[in-house]
């Protein structure tokens, strides 16, 4: 019993004593918050629970209601200060009270996911945002034009970067297997996020499923940690069209890249399943096409899907759900299953940039 005990005393005091993790709080603005939440975790047997009558829950600290103790005043900040955020948060049915976000578990890993998709949303167009910041400061200047106002995009970053630190330390405590999550819709001790998450192969635009928890490192230029491919480019499958799909991913231009990783992440967000969960005012129908809007757009998406696959019959397509089959099912895009529109056409947008390397290389 001690020494189960002492790795469980181990595993959160290693985690919360990472490098990242301290680099994370400084960017955050949070350095001060953090080695207080340090203190309680390197000091303490910790339970990650709903609110008891008490700190401790059979001899051990529970840390969300130190986690929202600490972090409140910080979140309030934020949410305050940028209403954005706030409308986001109560539109994805997270409480503005982190208190009461950090009530139970399952809410803890709730806010966590959600925290993680905006910053994801957020930051992919935190670099348009600054490079446009600058070409009107610098257009301004050539005028004589003098702006009263303007959005502070470093105060934007901090509030960008206290997301993200939020997001780890909540994603980590939620998952926590050596503690109950204390919900009858979970059996006892499982990993919540151990599920099949939304993912994409790093040599098309095709997508796949892999299964594990989320990956909290983010980059604009689809630089993973690991690699991942579609049965089309996969080594195990055909080696040399692996290889071939490796050499030409290095011709992508910056340009492309940072698209394509835009378009990811907006689908991300969107398509997440707390999202879909969460927002109840979606219906059906926003994510179809109805007849009368076939008819009138039949023409273009026929012309996208012909120039896509100039040497297949199309001509049997009669409406939406026929196209959306038929243009996965040629794509080879067999674990998409999306009706959208919107998604559609980020996907024929992102096919032609890669098709358009494939011919140069």
């Amino acid at each position: 019993m001690g020494e189960r005990i002492t790795k469980n005393r181990t595993r959160f005091s290693e985690y919360f004593n990472q490098a990242f993790l301290f680099e994370s709080a400084q960017a955050a603005r949070c350095e001060v918050e953090f080695r207080e939440l340090q203190n309680y975790i390197n000091n303490n047997e910790i339970v990650v629970s709903r609110k008891g009558k008490g700190d401790k829950i059979y001899g051990k600290l529970n840390i969300l209601p130190k986690v929202s103790e600490i972090f409140h005043s910080k979140f309030q900040k934020h949410i305050d200060q940028y209403p954005e955020l706030k409308h986001d948060l109560i539109a994805l049915q997270i409480s503005c009270d982190l208190t009461e976000q950090l009530s139970s578990k399952l809410k803890c890993f709730e806010l966590a996911e959600v925290l993680f998709n905006l910053y994801k949303k957020y930051d992919s167009l935190f670099e348009i945002d600054y490079a446009l910041q600058e070409e009107q400061k610098i257009f301004n200047e050539k005028q004589n034009i003098t702006i009263n106002f303007q959005t502070n995009l470093n105060d934007w970053k901090e509030t960008l970067d206290f997301i993200k630190f939020l997001a780890e330390i909540t994603y980590f405590l939620s998952n926590s297997k050596s503690t109950n999550i204390f919900n009858g819709n979970f059996p006892h001790k499982e990993n919540i996020s151990n599920r099949f998450t939304l993912n994409w192969c790093s040599y098309c635009f095709r997508r796949i499923r892999s299964k594990g928890k989320y990956d909290f490192v983010y980059s604009k230029e689809l630089k993973a940690k690991k690699k991942s491919a579609c049965l089309k480019h996969s080594p195990l499958i055909n080696e040399y069209q692996y290889r071939k799909a490796k050499k030409r991913a290095k011709h992508l231009s910056d340009v492309d890249r940072k698209y394509i990783a835009q378009i990811h992440n907006e689908r991300f967000f969107a398509e997440s399943s707390s999202f879909l969960k969460r927002n109840s005012e979606m219906k059906d129908s926003d994510h179809t096409m109805s007849k009368n809007q076939w008819d009138k757009e039949a023409s273009v998406w026929l012309m996208r899907l012909n120039e896509l696959c100039p040497n297949e019959d199309i001509s049997e397509i009669t409406n939406w759900n026929e196209y959306v089959k038929k243009f996965h099912l040629l794509l080879e895009n067999y674990e998409e299953n999306t009706s959208d529109p919107k998604w559609i056409e980020d996907i024929y947008l992102e096919a032609k940039i890669w098709l358009a390397v494939e011919r140069k290389t």
